[in-house]
């Protein structure tokens, strides 16, 4: 009843390493972890005081050797014949395997199996915590970071998923030496990021902390012998008290995310309540999109293009609007990004495609007009697959449209993505006999790789160069280099946002084959495009 060991069985001795001699020259707490003998000692002295008879514990014991083994002991007091406590009898069960299967289990629910960082269930019961610190006492202000790399995506198309998921690491690694041992860092899948910023002065401490955070990105990562340079968007909400629940400051920090990723790559966003509505607005708008789909609200304006030789229109570029039933009509810049979001602009680019080649195929036969052009865009989404090749080529069967008429037009952005394919369906489309246009040139990142590379046949200068021709002899400089370097590779070059009759008297002496923009007429629905079609045929019937 001293605790002093009188006997033990031999599988106690194998277990523990000690002979039988040994254990019986020890006493049981000797075997109990020292930071657990309290525990023991308190149970052991209740059952000496008769205060109780038994209890069931689990308990880290020690070998003789310093293993430690996880038991589950049971005790009992044996009685004498005359009912009076004689000694304990302690039956020990090893449990070491299922308690170390209940960590990997309990890591594996609460972090991530990639980067080993915390998952978002650990992230929201430490965030819970932050909140009723902070409405117990003010002085304990918090900040949630949520952070989305920019342009990850690209990274898995060309590497492949494997050195996509070692660029993660990498990254998860540089976001730890950012943060402080009391903060948490969490992975919520993907390519998101969350910290929680615990025990701050204020908002300037997130701010410092965001900065940082761009500044260890922008430094190169070396995966699979590729140099990357990353940046991530990053939406910062400070402790208030009109947040309740862990699940609002991350809606908001999603939403201050999204603001930031708006406005270009590597930037931060505190939130407002401006952007709340925001979001609220851009969920409504992807719900209403769905609907119109369903019910093709989806309308083609067309923008003339013009020959500057002879001051005529040879084409149209077919651009989507959206006739919303309510909010009347709306521009690309309202809705494309979600559409894209929601992976269904190429749905959008087939729809227009089909609606353009049927409306100028019609305006060909009514003015006569046998080289009219008509100009799509070309999402990454609808270049993705092969089959864009069957369905052009249906399209131009069936409403009888010379391949040669048709201008497919692309931005920089599509041939990054997965460049391979892109090159052998943009091959295959050339030899269909349709055109293929690099739009926005120059706003990219190696615009003349390119055109090296790539079936290009046309250019479309951007207007941010067209609109400082006039003022900025450095502009006036690249459009003549640009015209120059097409035409020895025997591009043409259209000049995109026109607007005055200056612009264009200067893009003509340069050289410059097409040109597009307010100067010669705004995008109109196909009723307006047929008026200024039928102006153009009687004064050219005129002349």
């Amino acid at each position: 009843m001293d605790g002093k060991i009188i006997q033990a069985n031999s599988n106690m001795c194998k277990t523990f390493g000690y002979s039988s001699a040994e254990l019986h020259q020890l006493m049981f707490e000797q075997l109990v972890h020292p930071n657990e003998r309290h525990l023991s000692s308190s149970k052991l002295a209740a059952i000496a005081a008769g205060t109780s008879t038994s209890y069931q514990a689990e308990r880290i014991l020690q070998c003789k050797d310093q293993t430690l083994l996880w038991c589950d002991i049971s005790v009992f007091v044996q009685h004498d014949q005359h009912q009076k406590p004689d000694y304990i009898f302690i039956q020990c069960m090893d449990i070491t395997k299922r308690k170390q299967a209940e960590k990997k289990l309990n890591r594996l629910a609460f972090h991530d199996p990639l980067t080993s960082l915390a998952n978002r269930t650990l992230l929201l019961k430490f965030l819970d915590q932050a909140i009723h610190r902070y409405q117990r006492n003010h002085d304990h202000k918090f900040a949630v970071l949520f952070l989305d790399l920019d342009g990850f995506k690209l990274v898995n198309d060309s590497l492949g998923h494997l050195e996509g998921d070692n660029l993660l690491v990498a990254i998860a690694q540089r976001l730890q030496q950012e943060t402080r041992g009391s903060d948490t860092l969490a992975r919520f899948g993907g390519d998101e990021f969350c910290i929680l910023l615990n025990d701050i002065s204020g908002q300037d401490q997130a701010i410092e902390l965001a900065k940082r955070i761009n500044k260890a990105l922008n430094l190169p990562f070396i995966i699979a012998n590729e140099v990357i340079n990353t940046t991530t968007s990053i939406g910062i909400v400070i402790a208030s008290d009109k947040l309740a629940k862990a699940q609002d400051y991350l809606r908001d920090a999603d939403s201050a995310m999204y603001h930031a990723k708006h406005q270009g790559r590597g930037r931060y966003a505190i939130f407002d309540a401006s952007m709340h509505m925001q979001a609220k607005h851009q969920l409504r708008l992807r719900n209403e999109l769905s609907r119109a789909f369903e019910q093709q609200q989806f309308v083609p304006f067309y923008q003339p293009i013009i020959c500057i030789d002879t001051g005529q229109i040879c084409g149209f570029e077919s651009l989507v609007r959206w006739q919303h039933p309510e909010r009347g009509l709306l521009s690309p810049l309202q809705f494309l990004s979600i559409v894209e979001e929601i992976h269904r602009i190429a749905e959008i680019d087939y729809y227009m495609l089909d609606l353009a080649i049927a409306q100028v195929v019609r305006w060909r036969k009514q003015f006569g007009l046998d080289e009219l052009t008509i100009s799509c865009n070309c999402s990454s989404e609808m270049l993705s697959s092969y089959k864009v090749i069957e369905r052009i080529n249906n399209l131009l069967t069936e409403y009888q449209l010379p391949a040669h008429c048709l201008n497919l037009e692309l931005t920089e952005s599509v041939l990054i993505n997965d460049p391979e394919t892109t090159l052998s369906i943009l091959e295959q489309l050339q030899q269909l006999g349709v055109n293929i246009h690099l739009d926005d040139f120059g706003t990219g990142y190696s615009s003349l790789s390119y055109l090296h590379r790539f079936p290009i046949h046309n250019i479309k200068i951007d207007r941010s160069f067209v609109s400082r021709i006039l003022d900025s002899n450095k502009d006036h400089a690249i459009v003549e280099s640009i015209v120059l370097l097409a035409n020895r590779l025997g591009i043409t070059i259209t000049a995109e946002g026109v607007e005055s009759h200056q612009q264009y008297l200067i893009l003509k002496q340069i050289g410059v084959t097409k040109t597009q923009g307010y100067y010669h007429g705004k995008p109109v629905d196909a009723q307006a495009t047929f008026l200024l079609l039928e102006q153009a045929s009687a004064t050219m019937e005129l002349d």
